[in-house]
């Protein structure tokens, strides 16, 4: 009996050794080195940025809407998943000009220069935290902000883009060399409202439709005064870290 008991004691401890070494081993899961994710330690840098913007001008052509756009904006961590930015652009844009008491076929001219600048600020929601996968970090991003273009001399018409309240959601990745630097390709969507003058209601005289005949001003109802553009654009951006 007592050599039974000394087995039994000795079994005991033995498995009480080996138990902490299992459980460690099962929550040592993928080694480190093998793993597809990778911390991003660094919270705060700059992004130099430049794209291409592309749009159609809105209903009436007007808006500022084709193409360069340079940027710098700077970063700043809160937590894993979100960070702020406050930055800078210049779009370098084309518009059309609207001649209102023009017949439709002869009411347009351009494009002219319509470059834009916005000042800005954000929130960007890192979709892996602070890890990229394979070394990259997918994002989604909003800016709020202002868009401002200066009256152009080649419009002599009553329209002003002036200054105008900037929305923009936006959605891409950083593809990370190391903990430093990065490359930032991003898609974004420019959103402003555009406003038109009251006149542009009125017939033009040289083309006033026929009784019954459809409306040839402009703008064909006080309804559509006013009306929010989308701008897409496609940029990508070089980030310094520190």
């Amino acid at each position: 009996m007592k050599h039974l008991r000394l087995l039994v004691l000795l079994a005991l401890a033995l498995g009480l050794a080996a138990s902490p070494s299992r459980r460690l081993a099962a929550q040592v899961g993928v080694r480190p080195t093998r793993s597809p994710y990778r911390d991003i330690l660094p919270g705060t840098g700059w992004t130099f940025m430049a794209g291409q913007v592309g749009g159609d001008g809105g209903p009436t052509q007007l808006s500022p809407n084709s193409g360069m756009s340079y940027g710098l904006r700077f970063d700043a961590r809160f937590s894993g998943l979100l960070q702020g930015f406050v930055g800078l652009e210049y779009l370098g844009l084309e518009r059309m000009v609207l001649a209102p008491d023009d017949s439709v076929v002869n009411r347009y001219s351009g494009p002219i220069d319509a470059p834009v600048w916005i000042p800005a600020i954000g929130l960007q929601l890192n979709l892996t935290g602070p890890k990229s996968w394979h070394h990259i970090a997918p994002f989604a991003a909003f800016t709020f902000g202002a868009a401002i273009n200066s009256k152009s001399a080649e419009d002599t018409t009553a329209f002003d883009f002036g200054t105008k309240l900037l929305v923009a959601p936006s959605g891409g990745a950083r593809i990370m060399f190391g903990q430093r630097v990065h490359i930032r390709v991003e898609g974004i969507w420019y959103m402003w409202k555009m406003k038109y003058p009251e006149t542009w209601l009125t017939e033009p005289e040289s083309e006033v439709p026929a009784s019954g005949d459809p409306s040839n001003a402009p703008i064909k109802s006080i309804d559509d005064l006013e009306d929010w553009v989308f701008t897409p654009s496609l940029r990508l951006g070089l980030g310094i870290a520190f």
